[in-house]
């Protein structure tokens, strides 16, 4: 597997008993790679580790942190395998994958299984993940995603923005993905997203 820009990957299976409870499609993947964040912080695979937490398979799918439990759209037997550089979720469901829209609570068939996923993450990147924003934050804006971290925009993409300036900024997975959940509980409360109050992830 040709992962371009890899800044993290992992090999030893720590986690077995998560291991054992995958399906094979996932558990070939893993006896070969234990998850990776590639693309330059573009994807992140996770992978069967105890640590590190934001690594970890297990805790976005049944720890503490699992995602089910802020997103309606999901259900506990979903496995959130990766999520793309600003907390996007991509689920293996049965046999086939589908993207989380972290900001509204929307789960959308991609209609492609697991092997077909990779095979369009490595062909083309930077169209099937919607790398741009990511590809602006590093060439024009000289950041970086370091592993752990994922790329917050400031507002966000659901609120209506005149200017069509965003605020781009490196921080903490779980301090993004907590920022993602707070926005999704409010699209689903209010019917006018102009009323959304989100507050900046500041450190």
């Amino acid at each position: 597997m040709d992962f371009k820009g890899v800044t993290y990957t992992c090999t030893q299976i720590e986690d077995v008993q998560l291991f054992d409870s995958l399906p094979s499609i996932l558990q070939d993947f893993y006896s070969d790679l234990n998850g990776l964040v590639a693309f330059n912080g573009g994807l992140h695979i996770r992978g069967c580790v105890i640590n590190p937490k934001w690594h970890s398979l297990y805790d976005a799918w049944k720890g503490k942190n699992a995602l089910h439990k802020s997103y309606h759209s999901l259900k506990p037997s979903d496995i959130p395998f990766a999520q793309d550089f600003a907390g996007e979720q991509y689920i293996l469901r049965g046999d086939y994958v589908y993207s989380l829209d972290t900001e509204l609570d929307e789960l959308s068939d991609l209609e492609i299984d697991f092997e077909n996923f990779i095979e369009n993450c490595i062909e083309d990147p930077l169209e099937f993940l919607s790398l741009h924003p990511l590809v602006q934050f590093i060439e024009e804006e000289n950041g970086e995603l370091q592993p752990g971290e994922l790329l917050n925009t400031y507002p966000p993409y659901c609120i209506e923005n005149p200017t069509d300036e965003y605020e781009l900024k490196a921080v903490p997975a779980h301090a993004q993905l907590k920022f993602l959940a707070g926005v999704a509980k409010q699209t689903q409360e209010v019917l006018d997203f102009r009323n959304l109050v989100v507050p900046k992830i500041n450190f």
